[in-house]
């Protein structure tokens, strides 16, 4: 049987980042999004396809040595790898935004917007 996804693993420039163990999220694999178009009869008549960016979210374990600076810089590249051996390359990733410091959690989500390949 085939290891399943269970957790992923988050490098930025080829650094490894610590990031929650609540899970990284990664979107947009097929870079489009289809959508139905109904015709006057309620049947689907066919659809409209748009691109889409790809969007990877983690929180970040914020310690002493946590630099923001270093997920805004521009043209960054983040490896986002799967416990199976499964990796996907962001490149040039975007910081898209901040979500806010949890301090219960010590942790601050982040996502970030590109071209994601299999790699």
């Amino acid at each position: 049987m085939d290891q399943l996804t269970g957790k992923a693993d988050i490098y930025i420039n080829g650094a490894y980042f610590d990031s929650t163990m609540d899970g990284a999220s990664i979107t947009g694999l097929a870079g489009i999004e289809n959508t139905p178009v109904m015709n006057s009869r309620g049947q689907t008549a066919g659809y409209i396809s748009k691109p889409i960016p790809g969007t990877i979210k983690a929180s970040f374990l914020h310690g002493p040595d946590f630099d923001i600076g270093v997920f805004t810089l521009p043209g960054i590249s983040l490896v986002f790898a799967c416990d199976n051996g499964v990796n996907y390359l962001m490149a040039p990733g975007i910081f898209a935004k901040e979500d806010g410091l949890d301090s219960s959690k010590g942790a601050l989500p982040i996502t970030f917007n590109g071209d994601i390949v299999r790699i």
